[in-house]
């Protein structure tokens, strides 16, 4: 969350400078790729765009009652539980009247799971919660509302420890206070960035009635006027509501980097290092099979984002054949990709490694997919 702020402090200086390039027709070029702040300046819809009030949206109820299948298996999604009310939140359910260290504080979630408390050598603090922000797949960070401002909990879940440790971006070393050792205030630029990805119908500034989570409006866009289109009989009433599956290969990835970092956008922000692997556009655009066009080498090419997103890596292996011939064979121009001379299976163990964040106590595929030599100790640059 702190990155997207400090990305979004920076390409509100640099954005105007851009070369703005207009989206190809035919095969996308690195040359179409563009800032997700561009984006956002271009008529239609795009992820994190806000409205001036929520009357344009539906609802999932309402999107559901033509597109059932998809919506069923959406809401199962890690995205559409990335954001929630706190006391929606299983992980402050499990936590609530417990106590945790991170020394030298004591910290203890409230039994209505409303605010925690900080303890040190008989002071103390108190801060409210009211969304816990991620699924908890990989981490839960939480976020109170206080006086107009909202607040980030110096410490967040994660899974893989079992238990809370220091929100990542957040110092580690002893604060000054208690009141220190609540947490961080968010800037009011990075708090957009927050709700933007993580909620649905935001409208400038106002998160008091936002829907949690990544629903269909989030990627869609409002749906009244495509539901009455629809209702009405209207010949163009497709058009009448974004289909991302519509987009070129660059507006594709672009449009899935409005929250996972386009290219651009890490560039602008300057971000380099094993940090950018948990930023899977900005990565997939930097393969060296990136940029001739392909509808293959995309995001959704891979993943769907209706379903809940497979771990199993054999489960890609069709999809690397679906562009490099299998062993014995030359490349055609249907499948350009030359054979592997090692495997035939589990491709992505190799030419899409996985990395250790620190911070995020977690391992992230790495989407620049290569070839990495076998006992390589090199990380992503």
């Amino acid at each position: 969350m702190r990155g997207w702020g400090s990305f979004r402090v920076v390409v509100s200086v640099f954005a105007a400078t851009m070369l703005v390039v207009p989206i190809a027709h035919g095969q996308s070029t690195l040359a179409d790729q563009m800032s997700t702040i561009e984006r956002l300046q271009k008529p239609g819809w795009w992820p994190t765009k806000t409205t001036d009030n929520r009357d344009g949206y539906v609802g999932t109820a309402v999107c559901a009652k033509c597109h059932s299948a998809i919506a069923k298996t959406q809401v199962e999604t890690s995205m559409a539980r990335t954001a929630m009310r706190a006391s929606d939140s299983e992980i402050l359910k499990e936590s609530k009247d417990k106590k945790f260290e991170l020394r030298p504080y004591l910290y203890a979630i409230s039994g209505d799971m409303r605010s925690f408390t900080v303890e040190h050598e008989g002071k103390s603090a108190r801060q409210s919660i009211d969304w816990a922000m991620g699924s908890g797949r990989i981490s839960q960070v939480f976020l109170g509302e206080e006086g107009g401002s909202y607040h980030e909990s110096r410490f967040s879940y994660f899974p893989t420890v079992k238990g809370f440790d220091y929100t990542s971006g957040q110092p580690r070393e002893p604060s000054q206070n208690v009141v220190a050792a609540t947490g961080r205030k968010i800037p009011d630029h990075e708090l957009r960035g927050c709700f933007r990805c993580h909620t649905t119908s935001v409208t400038d500034n106002d998160y008091s009635k936002v829907v949690p989570g990544v629903a269909c409006e989030s990627c869609h866009g409002p749906g009244l006027t495509h539901t009455l289109a629809m209702q009405s009989g209207q010949q163009d009433a497709a058009g009448t509501i974004l289909n991302p599956g519509s987009l070129t290969p660059a507006a594709a990835v672009d449009f899935c980097g409005a929250c996972h970092r386009t290219s651009v956008d890490v560039e602008l922000q300057g971000e380099e290092g094993i940090g950018t692997v948990r930023f899977p556009a900005f990565r997939l655009q930097t393969s060296r099979c990136w940029g001739a066009g392909d509808k293959r080498i995309t995001c959704m090419g891979c993943h769907d984002p209706h379903v809940e997103v497979t771990h199993d890596i054999s489960y890609y292996d069709k999809k690397c054949l679906g562009c490099h011939v299998a062993q014995g064979l030359q490349p055609t121009g249907e499948k350009p990709g030359k054979a592997c001379p090692v495997a035939t299976e589990k491709c992505s163990t190799c030419h899409m490694p996985k990395y250790e964040i620190a911070d995020f106590h977690a391992r992230f595929t790495d989407h620049q997919i290569r070839v990495v030599k076998a006992g390589s100790s090199s990380e992503p640059k």
